[in-house]
């Protein structure tokens, strides 16, 4: 609602699944297909901010368990093409040594791998590669 009141609007690229099917969507200035971002909280984007994307972020309490051995913070970038189950997995594999740095590293290498992956594809679909930038891929783990 926030979003649409100041005047952005939710949606998606052409060639993804529309925000009803894929349970995630973008933002948008209304009626224009930019800037696509993917999430509704960021800082430093005044474009963005004409959507109704706000820097204020949420905040909720939450109590950790014992079970819950990770935090992985990570930009819009790394969520567009890696699920939390995979992030997860990635970090899983530096549970016993808890190096954070290695497994956030590893988070970023694999976006980035999926981002090179999509930038192929179009290649090869006779599209010009420029037209599928890699986003902004940033990570950060604490054990």
């Amino acid at each position: 609602a926030r979003i649409e009141k100041n005047g952005g609007m939710v949606a998606s690229f052409p060639d993804e699944p529309p925000p009803e099917v894929s349970g995630k969507g973008r933002v948008f200035l209304a009626d224009q297909m930019w800037p696509g971002l993917a999430v509704s909280r960021a800082f430093g984007d005044l474009v963005a901010k004409k959507a109704g994307v706000i820097a204020e972020p949420e905040v909720k309490d939450v109590k950790i368990s014992p079970a819950d051995f990770v935090l992985i913070i990570a930009s819009d970038g790394v969520w567009d093409v890696t699920t939390n189950e995979e992030a997860v997995e990635i970090c899983l594999q530096h549970a016993e040594s808890k190096d954070a740095i290695l497994a956030a590293s590893d988070v970023v290498f694999r976006a980035r791998q999926q981002w090179e992956a999509i930038q192929a594809e179009a290649v090869e679909e006779g599209l010009d590669a420029a037209d599928f930038s890699i986003d902004d891929i940033s990570c950060v783990a604490v054990y």
